[in-house]
């Protein structure tokens, strides 16, 4: 973890974990998909059934354990080697019917009028309190690559996306590109 980021650390040490949950929990299904009609002959659900839920959970343990890690990697990298640039900051943060939050960074750049497109990411929770942060000026280090990941710098601390958020342009027919 020694080319990752401090501040993504804990992070990445979470989707380790989700990761090793999942494969361990994917195994068992596996193997008792496949040996559960030769122990329990009147098992309520068929072997296959718990053979595919399990291949799923593998496949998700490989999600978290191998592109997860791989992508704050990349976006350390970024913040190491990319000079930023000055963006204005909006948060938005949506609140579901079950509770759950999500949290998108809209991004806009600070020499130009309000009518310009702006980007939205994105962006994973950080341990500070995001509700309170004013809009405004940010550094933005931006992955030179297409689609790569942006990592935001606040005056309260760092802003890292999800896996797999890029860069999304919001524009006059609300498509992104």
């Amino acid at each position: 973890m020694n080319e990752i980021h401090a501040d993504a650390r804990p992070i990445v040490r979470n989707l380790v974990l989700i990761g090793v949950f999942a494969y361990l929990v994917g195994g068992w299904m596996v193997v008792g998909g496949l040996f559960a009609p030769d122990i329990v002959p009147r098992a309520r659900v068929p072997g296959w059934v718990l053979g595919l839920i399990g291949a799923l959970f593998l496949l998700t343990g490989w999600l978290a354990f191998y592109y997860g890690p791989r992508w704050y990697r990349r976006a350390s990298w970024v913040v190491r080697t990319v000079a930023p640039t000055t963006m204005h900051l909006k948060v938005q943060i949506r609140r579901d019917a079950d509770k759950s939050r999500s949290l998108s960074a809209l991004l806009s750049p600070v020499s130009t009028d309000a009518a310009a497109p702006a980007a939205s990411l994105s962006m994973q929770w950080p341990s500070w309190d995001v509700e309170s942060l004013p809009e405004g000026p940010v550094e933005v280090f931006q992955d030179p690559r297409p689609g790569g990941p942006v990592v935001i710098r606040t005056s309260r601390g760092w802003l890292w996306p999800a896996p797999g958020a890029g860069f999304k342009r919001r524009g006059k027919t609300g498509r992104s590109g």
